[in-house]
């Protein structure tokens, strides 16, 4: 009895919305009718825009398209038709209804050109210096995101607005909630250049943040080796040897016949050295000689043993950067010296002018 009471509701419910559809009160799909008829009337909008004189061809444009927009039947259509008038506006300074027309396009979020009209709206509010507005409008779009690369690049621009508006610490914190998410390389190369970009607005706490949790979370990921040299590089210049050489063993270790494995394996043991762990630094350099690499890497590798086993007078205890750091402080000073020197020599050439007239 229960079975024939549920059944009775469905053809209930079936016969409702069957009855809906042949009114028209409801519509699940486009009908080539209307796709036709949508096309041929944006065929001829076209050719009434194309016929407006060349100086006033974009104003009158947009007018006509916002005149005509409700006259399409498919949604497909006038979202198309949205997204222009967006860009029209927008290219005529228009910023508000830019936004009107972009956000309506957007609310298509199913859609390759909803995912285009909410990325260009984003980025409007952020061009006008909106920054809380688009940080507010990329979170609130990136729920309905198709995919996973659509989700990234809204919470991406989210993040640019954030350390754009001075909020430094929730741009990282969007930027790692994304990689905790995706755990993609491309999600990676985000929070990197969040990371970077913090740094620039003078916020090394969020920088070392960033970096900190691509150091502890690149073991568990395949990244390139190029990627996670360049997180290398950046510990190096920060003075964090110790995660520098983590790092290039990381890369070492997942990637054992990259082209720049010798290069790391020199980067550790001169890091090694600079740390005073002279038998780390003497192990890697064995192995240099030891592999396969180049005949350049070898003989680098060569002298700065020969300097560990005291062969040769001293090898520099400064990684590559800080070394080229004190060079340009030497360079620096010298110039100084001799301009002063030259100074010196014009004042005198006179003062012995003025003596002798």
């Amino acid at each position: 009895m229960l079975v024939n009471m549920y059944l009775r509701a469905a053809i209930y419910v079936a016969v409702i919305c069957l009855c809906s559809v042949l009114s028209g009160g409801l519509c699940f799909a486009e009908t080539p009718e209307d796709q036709q008829h949508d096309e041929i009337l944006l065929q001829t909008l076209r050719k009434k825009i194309e016929a407006i004189p060349e100086d006033e061809r974009l104003q009158k444009g947009v007018e006509v398209l916002e005149s005509n927009v409700e006259e399409f039947r498919t949604d497909s259509f006038k979202q198309r038709v949205q997204y222009s008038i967006g860009e029209l506006n927008a290219k005529l300074g228009k910023h508000e209804k830019a936004r009107d027309s972009l956000g309506k396009a957007a609310s298509e979020s199913n859609s390759m050109l909803g995912q285009l009209s909410a990325e260009r709206l984003i980025d409007q509010l952020t061009e006008e210096g909106r920054y809380n507005d688009a940080i507010e409008k990329a979170i609130v779009l990136r729920q309905d995101a198709r995919t996973d690369d659509d989700y990234a690049s809204l919470t991406h621009r989210a993040a640019i607005a954030a350390v754009n508006e001075g909020h430094t610490a929730q741009a990282i914190d969007l930027a790692i909630g994304l990689a905790e998410k995706q755990r993609s390389e491309r999600a990676y190369s985000i929070l990197r250049t969040i990371s970077s970009l913090c740094k620039a607005h003078g916020d090394r706490g969020s920088y070392t943040k960033g970096n900190d949790w691509l150091s502890e979370n690149s073991g568990e990921f395949a990244l390139s080796p190029d990627f996670l040299g360049s997180i290398a590089l950046d510990k190096e210049v920060e003075g964090d040897l110790e995660g520098s050489i983590a790092i290039r063993k990381e890369i070492i270790k997942r990637y054992p016949e990259s082209r720049d494995v010798a290069s790391n394996m020199l980067s550790i043991a001169q890091m090694n050295y600079a740390l005073g762990q002279k038998d780390e630094a003497r192990e890697y350099l064995k192995r240099v000689l030891e592999s396969d690499s180049s005949e350049g890497y070898k003989q680098l590798a060569k002298q700065s043993l020969d300097v560990i086993e005291g062969r040769r007078e001293s090898m520099s205890k400064s990684s590559p950067v800080l070394l080229s750091n004190h060079l340009r402080l030497w360079l620096v000073a010298i110039s100084v010296l001799i301009f002063a020197m030259i100074a010196m020599c014009v004042a005198w050439n006179y003062y012995v002018r003025y003596k002798a007239s």
